[in-house]
């Protein structure tokens, strides 16, 4: 009893040094007036922590788990009827992308790495949060394949993706007809899905526990801070209100542009950026001044929070090499793929779609194809074994 005691106090003391890193990083930020950047670790820590908690992975969803499919649908109903309420009173609008055949393609080639990967943009994050070894150099690939699309390849599908640019279907179709597709779309399947939904926890044991067993607010605090698993809808709709105060404040959510911005600031000793047509169009800023990166470093120390308080931080052990290798290269593959289709399986459909772009139902159609065609191919390789 005592050695798994032991064993669990340096992943609390983690999870505690993380927490009070970016809480302090957070209070200096906002001390010296950057408040955009205080704000924005703050809010990277949250989804963090809530997504890790409810395990909210878009690539599993995209491969049938419907609890998870559910979380998604619920975090997209709210976020959308919030937007519609945040663009009518004139906070803010939903940003202007291209709109073409690049996002079909970039989001199918994006869905088929998915299965190779481990995951998708957020749950390659929340699963390196969680001391994952896999995740680790599928990450690490990530940066790496951010490298190669916004250094190399992005001059070549720029001239197509410009072909659609000032183009905007909710330009075109107002934000009344673009939330009522939303709806039209999210309720009739929540419908389908309506009988499954279940309002439980599950503790490390896998046991499940009822909301209505949790009668006192200390009692349901406890159990949301330390114990357990959160059901996905919790997951969702703690992402979709921290989202609608971005949203409301500044501007949506994205995790490539920040990671692509990174790295070439970090390369631009070797490759100058005075060429790269990315950055002329992007533009670059060092990593500690950059608020979305900033979120998104957030982002994993709040997965980083949730596994150790919960006490599944895996300490990057386990898995082969293969693994590893296999990861990395489908992290690589992914991180073009995105700049191919100008967004992952955030910012090129979560958060479009929250926004009210119908695009972002384009690239939902093409991850999931692409996932199932990820799977098949996964699943090929591993009957030649």
């Amino acid at each position: 009893m005592s050695s798994g005691n032991s064993s669990e106090k340096p992943q609390l003391f983690s999870g505690f040094s993380a927490l009070i890193l970016i809480l302090a990083a957070s209070s200096i930020y906002m001390v010296g007036g950057y408040v955009q950047h205080a704000l924005f670790m703050l809010f990277g820590l949250l989804y963090g922590y809530a997504i890790y908690r409810s395990r909210l992975c878009f690539a599993t969803a995209m491969y049938g788990n419907t609890e998870l499919f559910r979380g998604i649908l619920i975090s997209l109903l709210i976020a959308s009827l919030a937007s519609y309420a945040v663009i009518k009173t004139g906070l803010n609008t939903p940003p202007s992308m291209p709109v073409g055949p690049h996002i079909l393609i970039g989001s199918i080639l994006f869905g088929m790495t998915m299965p190779f990967a481990g995951g998708c943009m957020t749950g390659t994050l929340f699963r390196f949060g969680g001391g994952q070894a896999k995740s680790l150099f599928t990450l690490i690939g990530l940066l790496v394949g951010n490298l190669i699309g916004a250094g190399f390849v992005w001059r070549y599908v720029e001239p197509f993706v410009d072909m659609g640019r000032g183009i905007s279907p909710f330009a075109i179709v107002g934000p009344e007809l673009s939330l009522a597709l939303n709806l039209a779309l999210i309720t009739p399947l929540l419908l389908v899905l309506s009988p499954g939904i279940t309002l439980r926890f599950r503790g490390r044991s896998g046991s499940a526990q009822p909301l209505s067993s949790l009668v006192s607010a200390p009692a349901t605090l406890a159990r949301l801070l330390k114990e357990s698993y959160w059901p996905a809808w919790l997951g969702g709709a703690v992402m979709a209100i921290v989202f609608t105060a971005q949203f409301a404040l500044y501007a949506s959510l994205t995790i490539q542009v920040p990671l692509a911005r990174a790295v070439l600031w970090l390369t631009s000793p070797i490759l100058p950026s005075q060429e790269n047509p990315w950055v002329a169009r992007f533009g670059l800023r060092e990593p500690y001044n950059d608020p979305t990166l900033l979120l998104v470093m957030a982002f994993a120390a709040g997965a980083v929070v949730a596994s150790t308080s919960s006490k599944t931080f895996a300490c990057f052990a386990g898995g082969r090499p293969i693994d590893y290798a296999v990861g990395f290269l489908a992290g690589v593959a992914m991180g073009v793929s995105v700049w191919i289709a100008v967004g992952c399986n955030v910012s090129g459909f979560w958060a479009s779609v929250a926004t009210l772009r119908p695009e972002g139902w384009l690239y939902a159609a093409g991850m999931f194809v692409g996932a199932r065609i990820g799977l098949k191919m996964l699943e090929k390789l591993a009957g030649m074994r």
